[in-house]
């Protein structure tokens, strides 16, 4: 991990932290260091990457095992940075992917976690309904959408921001 990537993981693995951004240009790592992140909660037993000790949420993540990844709809789909990095960082033959109907893979399933792929371009109303654990904004998000998923987190979690923000961001 870079210098930013081991800020931001930390930060990650605090106990009072909620929401985290990590702002920063393009190619610092945000989507591989959030990816990363992601499985070291999924498989703390087999994450050989240094960067994650000494936090007491990578051994046993206290919040709901729901996750979601929001973000544009080219970086979801198949050829995109976040389907590049889970294939990179999630163990071979520990997961399931699932398109649900979609043109690309839109939910993982690995242990007692579910993670959805969703973007920005569905409704609001999408992101209502289900308690969440954690929700990855892979780049600003619409105020209408971040209200939504902000009041999902009813039983903890994180709320996480990697982005560059160019767009929507000055909500």
């Amino acid at each position: 991990a870079n210098a930013a990537q081991q800020r931001y993981i930390e930060a990650v693995g605090k106990p009072e932290g909620f929401i985290v951004i990590f702002s920063a240009g393009n190619g610092v790592g945000k989507t591989a260091a959030t990816i990363a992140l992601i499985a070291a909660i999924i498989w703390p037993e087999i994450t050989p990457l240094d960067c994650f000790a000494g936090s007491w949420i990578w051994a046993n993540w206290p919040h709901p095992k729901d996750f979601r990844i929001i973000s544009t709809p080219q970086e979801i789909g198949e050829g995109g940075s976040i389907q590049r990095e889970i294939k990179k960082w999630f163990p071979k033959n520990k997961y399931t992917a699932n398109k649900n109907g979609k043109t690309y893979f839109s939910q993982y399933l690995a242990k007692d976690f579910t993670i959805n792929l969703m973007s920005y371009d569905m409704a609001p109303e999408a992101f209502e309904g289900a308690t969440n654990g954690l929700v990855v904004f892979n780049e600003p998000p619409p105020k209408s959408i971040f209200n939504a998923c902000a009041a999902r987190m009813r039983r903890g979690g994180r709320l996480l921001l990697p982005g560059t923000p160019l767009m929507d961001a000055a909500w």
